[in-house]
């Protein structure tokens, strides 16, 4: 206790520490502010059209908006670029209509949420706190005065660590304390007891995080001599671990998983849909040339039978495309989870409901939603057709007359919907939020425990003189 005392006392008086704490104050103070801006634009913008989906029920389809989250300043996931808005139309059919509200062609600027402080100033300066734990009392020979005393190594590494963890969660505290008095201010729920768990569970997984490149500068200077190479490899192990291994993922998933763009799916399953639907209408037509088709009621039958397996084939390449897309950015995940950066991300992103786990929770709501839909459109209407992006036309020559054969489509309900069914927005319990995180949990925790151990045998068998 009186090595940790003096260490953190030391720390604590240094500019290094003053200049963090400023730092923090000032990114999570614009991290707030910039929360407080957009989210009641997007939620007001969300509530409008929820409403006026209400105000306009139809059975030939309805849409299902997805809405902002309230902790996405824990991390945001990458919500601005997802789908805002579903269509949902018979028979399962769900489609993304557009993403939210904004200028695309702003430039690329990262979200300040915590994820993105911690990740990198945090990181950062765990790496400028611990280069010299170690190295620099050996060069300057104090290390062999401190160890001639009846302590033991492994607790004064123990020491050390402890002080260069307070020492930077003195200002993440104070940072997340203004950020959270900011945004509680204008929006108190985010203080309602169930968010709080949450909250209390996303600075958990940041002190995990951030410990991880304290005990990475206490290993590196137990095992190089000179504090300026320390600092130096750890440098370049924090931007491998924080930058490149997190962002090079995307292109090892492109290399392993190849889906095709958009154009190209199209140009590709286009021609093969259409084939496969006018040569069962070719065959109609030589079945009715050769009298095997004897009424008028029969070749509409029969139609419709070709544009329904039409129709179907079509969403089934459609949601085998994506699966493909869904599957790409899982190897992306999984690749990029051999940086703890990445690993924070997904974590923070389960705890706080974001990125991928909100949309396929959403999904998953939906899908449960469109079968309820079915039901009230086959209840109102008495049948149901298949909603569908591609419409087919053409005519038959039966008995000498033309006859006209068009692909169905989804019959409107002019009567009372008063009873129209409401889609139900997914909601994440307390358990729920830290089951999403449990498996990055582990593999933080994992990083940890192998640094801790590596630092104690490095410390422990270094020559100290």
């Amino acid at each position: 206790m009186t090595v940790l005392g003096k260490e953190l006392l030391e720390r604590l008086q240094t500019v290094q520490f003053f200049s963090l704490l400023a730092v923090s104050l000032v990114v999570f103070g614009c991290g707030a502010i910039g929360f407080v801006a957009s989210y009641p634009p997007e939620r007001a913008f969300y509530a409008a059209k929820v409403a006026e989906a209400d105000r306009q029920p139809s059975t030939i389809g309805t849409n299902l908006y997805r809405p902002p989250q309230l902790l996405r300043f824990v991390a945001d996931g990458g919500d601005r670029y997802r789908p805002f808005e579903y269509r949902l139309g018979t028979m399962g059919q769900i489609s993304p209509m557009s993403s939210r509200p904004g200028n695309q062609r702003l430039l690329d600027v990262p979200e300040m949420d915590w994820a993105f402080i911690v990740k990198v100033i945090f990181s950062f300066y765990a790496v400028l706190l611990g280069f010299d734990a170690v190295a620099g009392e050996r060069e300057s020979g104090t290390l062999t005065l401190v160890l001639a005393n009846p302590i033991r190594r492994g607790r004064l590494l123990a020491s050390k660590f402890g002080a260069i963890l307070l020492s930077a969660l003195i200002p993440l505290c104070a940072g997340l304390l203004l950020h959270l008095t900011i945004i509680g201010s204008f929006e108190p729920q985010v203080l309602m007891p169930s968010q709080l768990l949450r909250i209390a569970s996303a600075g958990a997984l940041m002190v995990t995080y951030v410990s991880i490149f304290a005990l990475l500068s206490v290993l590196c200077s137990a095992l190089i001599r000179r504090s300026s190479l320390v600092l130096l490899v750890l440098l370049g192990a924090w931007v491998v671990l924080a930058v490149i291994v997190p962002n090079v993922s995307g292109i090892v998933s492109q290399a392993f998983a190849r889906v095709p763009t958009e154009l190209q799916f199209a140009r590709m399953v286009d021609p093969m849909i259409k084939e496969q639907v006018w040569g069962r209408i070719r065959e109609i037509q030589s079945r009715v040339s050769s009298g095997a088709i004897t009424s008028a009621d029969e070749v509409r039958k029969e139609a419709d039978r070709a544009y329904e397996a039409g129709a179907r084939a079509l969403e089934e390449h459609h949601e085998a495309y994506r699966r493909a897309i869904r599957e790409q950015e899982a190897t992306a995940r999984r690749w990029s989870r051999l940086s703890p950066a990445a690993l924070l991300q997904y974590a923070l992103e389960g705890v706080a409901m974001t990125g991928s786990n909100s949309e396929e929770a959403f999904r998953r709501e939906a899908i449960d939603y469109s079968h309820v839909y079915d039901a009230y459109v086959e209840k109102k209407v008495g049948k149901l057709v298949r909603s569908s992006g591609y419409r087919f036309g053409t005519g038959i020559i039966f008995k000498g007359a033309y006859l006209d054969v068009s692909s169905p489509v989804p019959t409107e309900y002019s009567g009372d919907q008063s009873d129209f069914p409401h889609f139900a927005l997914p909601r994440l319990s307390f358990p729920e939020a830290l089951r999403n995180a449990l498996g990055d949990l582990v593999g933080l925790l994992s990083w940890n425990i192998v640094l801790a151990v590596l630092a104690l045998l490095a410390f422990g068998r270094m020559d100290v003189r």
